[in-house]
């Protein structure tokens, strides 16, 4: 029998310790340990059973063939023998007389929900057959719940962990936007429902299908003759080939190695090439056919196809001249009339075999007729031979039936008569009395001379042969030698006596001149005798400046040197060569007449000025006042230093042309210089300094100022989008008490302007140069106020240098102006000293200028 006990504990007596050592169980704290005692033999039956059965004879046998006779106990299953480990099967393996005596039962596990899983810290039961409610897999997590143990679906709910992994199911670990009861594999944030399946051994998409559909799998073929290609028709998609299997299908008879898509076509009547098409006629050995459409068996050899066999209306020949026609072929007649028809290549003349051919007759001088006594035989007239035989003279054009007679010593008409007085060019000659070669109007037709004939006419008096058309004439003598008919005394012919024979021609040499002729001005004639300068065409006063004189306007009297200019009229009255609409001198026109000056009375007021930020005027003309002006001036770090000095760099993209060499940088000091190459704090102005010293320089205005000595003076920029101006103000000199204003903007085509406001100095120094000389010592004022030809500037872009010192005997006049200057703008390309951007309106030619 089979006797069970349970204990509700773990108990501390001999009696249960000798079971528990019996059975091998272990007490683990007070978790409750079930057993079960091993069977024992009946009262009074032996502890061992007689496993000894003999054969029938008494002899011992081995007929499982285990290697045990006598103390089998089951001598029909080899894995029944005292040999045997006891295994839990109801079954004495070890024929030891005890069935299931296992050296270490199996524990089993409470399992309170049925799911196959006990809880590890709960109620155990040790041995080979549990009782029900036990489970042989401990590690679930929550007992009460079916669905819920180790290996299990993920459950959607907060806070149950479905599968037992110490994980709550409700959470998204991988960030994946998959909670872990929705994520196959919540650690890899590729991996979830959704995501796109590769080949990579994983489940991508949660699907639980690993590979399938992948994206990056591939599509094979079979390819059973192993030809490289394989059949469309076996097509699979695989992430890996299968045997036998390769990527490149198209192949249309996989039996046969010799077909595949990149094999010759040949004539054998199979598709060799898997184009669906067999013996095209791109085949290898495929041959050429030639169109026989006259179906003279010949074939035209400009018309081909390449085929297997020869296609209906072809031939092998190509030998065929003119396919249209079957009286043309290699065995056709030629005959005269402009066609090859034997195919020979030679037509008519120049085939020996052509028939149909015309007598000709030579034509040597070329006139189209010929001579009888030269002929040849020819279907076409050769060179030099026409059908024409009735020439007189065939080495001379001028001879023929159809010719004209002249007067040559030839029987150009072939009529028998040599130069007959009716010759197409016999001469008309003139009766001529007096023998002077001159003849009157009697005449005569000869081909030669006839006496008493002239051959030209015109004898104004045919009695004396001193006078005649070509004769010399003697003016003022009252003889018409020349036979001109006119007066004697208008030697000029125009119609007037010489003034000084009673007439009224101021110059009888020409007959440009004379009484109420149109006078052509700025020629050097008095053209209407009127007694005026021809250079003077307005009769101001002055010549006109395009020939010598200084009359800007010659066609209009009141505009001259010194006359005074009405503004906006168009008209540069007083001939100083600046613009008509920049009333205030300024560089910039009224914005009134299609400048940019929005207040031409004030010189002060124009773009790139200064912009007051308390004036309530808009002073640089930009549409906006003070404070609200886009142009926002920048410190230029001076500070109130005294003869401080910076390196300024310019803008990106901007650069200033000066001396030969584009600047993105230069150097600016307190004292009002700018210098390019090298920085200097320099305070005392001299030419030296500027012409040479640290050269090439601007002197904006350079003379020793102190901006410490006023808190609100300071260097300012401004960036414009073609230049950059720089601004001093309210700055004191050094020994001074008073400010000035001041500044100067460099264009990027290489103009400057300089703005002087308030200025109280007297000595100091402006100008530029490029060191390369002394340069020109200018008055800048008095060039501001008389002009300059193009740009109303000092300079013309040409010089080394341009400058104006100032001292106490001389001082500073330059105080609320603008001046500009060319400094090295543009270039001069003719050498005439005016450059393309100061004025110069034809830089291609140095005779002009402005």
């Amino acid at each position: 029998m089979r006797a069970t006990a349970l204990l509700p504990r773990c108990v501390s007596t001999p009696v249960w310790s000798v079971l528990v050592g019996v059975f091998g169980l272990a007490c683990e704290g007070s978790e409750k340990v079930i057993y079960v005692d091993r069977e024992v033999p009946a009262e009074g039956a032996s502890d061992t059973a007689d496993l000894s059965e003999g054969d029938a004879d008494g002899g011992a046998q081995d007929r499982d063939g285990d290697g045990y006779t006598t103390d089998d106990c089951d001598d029909d299953n080899p894995d029944v023998n005292p040999g045997t480990v006891e295994t839990c099967n109801g079954i004495d393996d070890d024929c030891d007389g005890l069935v299931d005596d296992v050296g270490s039962p199996p524990v089993w596990y409470a399992d309170g929900d049925g799911d196959g899983y006990g809880v590890a810290s709960g109620e155990r039961f040790v041995g080979c057959e549990p009782p029900d409610g036990f489970a042989s897999e401990a590690g679930d997590c929550d007992d009460t719940r079916a669905d819920v143990y180790p290996g299990a679906e993920l459950v959607c709910e907060v806070g149950v962990d479905g599968d037992c992994d110490g994980r709550p199911d409700f959470v998204d670990s991988d960030s994946d936007g998959y909670l872990a009861c929705q994520d196959c594999d919540d650690d890899d944030p590729a991996v979830r429902p959704g995501a796109t399946e590769v080949c990579n051994g994983i489940d991508d998409d949660c699907d639980a299908v690993v590979d399938t559909d992948a994206v990056d799998a591939v599509e094979y073929f079979a390819d059973m003759d192993g030809d490289g290609w394989g059949d469309d028709e076996t097509a699979l998609i695989a992430c890996a080939a299968p045997s036998g299997h390769i990527e490149v299908g198209g192949d249309c008879d996989d039996a046969d190695s010799a077909v595949r898509p990149d094999a010759e076509e040949v004539c054998d009547g199979i598709d060799n090439d898997c184009d669906r098409i067999a013996d095209e006629a791109d085949a290898v050995d495929a041959q050429y056919f030639y169109a026989d459409t006259d179906s003279d068996g010949y074939g035209d050899p400009g018309v081909i196809q390449q085929a297997c066999a020869a296609p209906s209306g072809f031939v092998s020949d190509a030998s065929d001249c003119d396919d249209t026609d079957a009286t043309i072929s290699p065995s056709g007649t030629e005959v005269c009339g402009g066609v090859d028809e034997d195919c020979d290549g030679l037509e008519d003349d120049d085939d020996p075999d052509v028939t149909g051919t015309a007598t000709w007759h030579a034509d040597t001088d070329g006139d189209s007729y010929g001579s009888s006594a030269v002929t040849t035989l020819a279907c076409a007239a050769p060179a030099g031979f026409v059908a024409d035989s009735t020439d007189c003279d065939d080495t001379t054009s001028s001879a023929s039936p159809a010719a004209t007679e002249l007067c040559d010593d030839i029987d150009n008409n072939c009529d028998g008569t040599i130069d007959e007085d009716s010759a197409a060019d016999a001469r008309i000659w003139y009766l001529d009395a007096d023998s002077d070669a001159w003849g009157v109007a009697t005449t005569t037709a000869a081909c030669d001379w006839p006496a008493g004939y002239a051959a030209v006419v015109g004898d104004c008096d045919d009695t004396d042969p001193a006078v005649y058309p070509s004769a010399s004439e003697t003016w003022y003598d009252g003889v018409d030698s020349d036979c001109s008919g006119g007066s004697d005394y208008d030697a000029d012919a125009d119609g007037f006596d010489s003034d000084g024979y009673g007439g009224t021609d101021c110059d009888d040499t020409t007959a440009l001149a004379y009484p109420g002729a149109p006078e052509t001005w700025y020629d050097g004639i008095d053209g209407d005798c009127a007694g005026d300068n021809d250079y003077d065409a307005d009769a101001d006063g002055f010549d006109s400046d395009a020939h010598g004189g200084s009359d800007c306007e010659d066609g209009d009297a009141t505009a001259f040197p010194g006359a005074t200019d009405a503004w906006y009229d168009g008209l540069d009255q007083d001939c100083d060569g600046r613009s008509d609409y920049d009333a205030d001198y300024d560089g910039f026109d009224s914005d009134a007449y299609g400048g940019t000056d929005c207040d031409d009375s004030d010189e002060l007021v124009h773009p790139y000025a200064w912009e007051d930020d308390s004036d309530g005027a808009d002073n640089d003309c930009d549409g906006f006042t003070d404070s609200l002006d886009p142009d926002v001036p920048i410190d230029l770090g001076l500070g109130n230093d005294d003869d401080g000095m910076v390196d300024i760099a310019l803008p990106t993209g901007f650069s200033f042309p000066f001396c030969g060499t584009d600047y993105t940088n230069f150097y600016l000091n307190g004292n009002g210089l700018l210098t390019f190459d090298t920085a200097t704090s320099e305070f005392y102005e001299s030419v030296v300094g500027l012409t040479s010293s640290y050269a090439p320089a601007i002197a904006v205005f350079w003379d020793d100022f102190d901006l410490s000595d006023s808190t609100d003076a300071n260097a300012w920029g401004i960036v414009y989008s073609d230049a950059v101006g720089v601004y001093f103000r309210n700055t004191e000199e050094y020994f001074g008490v008073t400010t000035n204003d001041f500044g100067v903007v460099l264009f990027d085509d290489g103009r400057v302007m300089w703005d002087f406001g308030s200025m109280s100095v007297s000595d100091g120094m402006v100008g530029w140069s490029c060191g390369t000389g002394s340069g020109d010592a200018v008055d800048w004022s008095t060039e501001r106020v008389g002009g300059n030809e193009g740009l109303p500037t000092v300079g013309t872009g040409t010089e080394d240098a341009m400058y104006e010192q100032f001292s106490y005997s001389d001082p500073m006049d330059l105080g609320e102006s603008t001046l500009w200057s060319c400094a090295s703008a543009g270039s001069d390309l003719d050498g005439d000293g005016w450059t393309d951007v100061c004025g110069d309106p034809d830089d291609s030619d140095a005779t002009v200028t402005p």
